[in-house]
C-alpha cells in the first residue's frame, strides 16, 4: 500500500473533513455497486470442526458433558441451515461500515465522479497516520478486482473469507485502484481523525478561481492548518490527462 492514500471529495464534503476533523463511513447497502459483498463471494457451510473451536473460544470454561452434547447435535446435522448463515451475512453487511480511498490523485473519472465534475477536491492522507487514528480491530486495504465470482469457504480460508468478502470488486473497477478502510458495527458512521494526517489538498481543473481563493483561506488564514500542501489540478495541453501544479 502507498504511503499517501486520497479521497476524492466535493467542496462541502472537504469542508465538512477540515472544520470538524472527521470522516464520515457508508453502508455497503448505500454503495453504487450493487455487486458489494455479493453473498457468492462466500461459501458460509461451516465444518464440524469449525464449529467446535468457535464454541470452545466463546464459552473458555465449557464443560465436558456440555461438548459431548454440542458434538452429539453435529452429527445429527452437520451443517446448519444455509439460509442462517447468509441471515448473518446480511446482518453483517448492513452493519459494516467503510470509508474509500484511492491510491492515485489524477483519475479523470474519478474526478467526475466523486469530485462534482472537476469542481471539488482531492485530499491526501499520509496511510500511516490514518490508520493509526481506528480501532485495533478496524482494517484497512486495497481493493482486490476479479471478472468473475470467486467463492472461499468459511471454514477452510477462516479470515481470509472474510477479506475477500469484503475487498472484493468487479474488474470494471481497477481504474479506481480503491483501498478502503472498515470498521465493525460498534463504531459511529462519522469518526474522528488526527488532522496532521491530511498532508495534501488538490483542487480541481474546473473550480472557479474565487472558490479556491476560498478554501485557501479557510485552509491557511482560519484553521491554521499550515503544513498542508495545497495543489490544483489543470487540463493538459497536449493529451487527455490531468497536470498537478503547487498553489501553496
Amino acid at each position: 500500500m502507498k504511503e499517501t492514500i486520497y479521497k476524492y471529495v466535493d467542496l462541502s464534503g472537504l469542508e465538512l473533513i477540515l472544520r470538524n476533523q472527521t470522516l464520515k463511513f457508508s453502508h455497503p447497502m448505500d454503495f453504487n455497486d450493487p455487486f458489494e459483498f455479493h453473498h457468492n463471494l462466500v461459501d458460509t457451510k461451516i465444518s464440524a470442526e469449525h464449529k467446535l473451536e468457535i464454541l470452545e473460544k466463546r464459552d473458555k470454561n465449557i464443560t465436558p458433558e456440555k461438548l459431548k452434547r454440542f458434538k452429539a447435535i453435529i452429527a445429527q446435522d452437520e451443517n446448519d441451515p444455509p439460509d442462517n448463515h447468509d441471515a448473518q451475512f446480511e446482518e453483517r453487511k448492513k452493519s459494516t461500515k467503510i470509508t474509500c480511498f484511492s491510491e492515485i490523485d489524477d483519475n479523470i473519472l474519478m474526478w467526475a465522479h466523486y469530485a462534482d465534475k472537476h469542481r471539488g477536491a482531492c485530499i491526501g492522507f499520509n496511510t500511516r497516520l490514518i490508520s493509526s487514528c481506528l480501532g485495533r480491530d478496524s482494517l484497512i486495504s486495497n481493493v482486490v478486482y476479479y471478472s468473475e465470482f470467486i467463492t472461499k469457504n468459511l471454514s477452510e480460508f477462516r479470515e481470509d473469507a472474510i477479506f475477500h468478502w469484503i475487498c472484493s470488486k468487479g474488474l470494471d473497477w481497477e481504474y479506481e485502484k480503491e483501498v478502503r478502510i472498515v470498521l465493525g458495527p460498534d463504531y459511529p458512521e462519522i469518526m474522528p481523525i488526527n488532522i496532521v494526517s491530511i498532508g495534501e489538498i488538490i483542487l480541481g481543473c474546473s473550480l472557479p478561481e474565487e472558490e479556491k481563493q476560498r478554501i485557501e483561506s479557510l485552509i491557511f488564514d482560519q484553521l491554521d492548518y499550515r503544513w498542508i500542501i495545497l495543489n490544483e489540478m489543470k487540463i493538459s495541453s497536449n493529451k487527455y490527462a490531468l497536470e498537478k501544479n503547487n498553489r501553496r
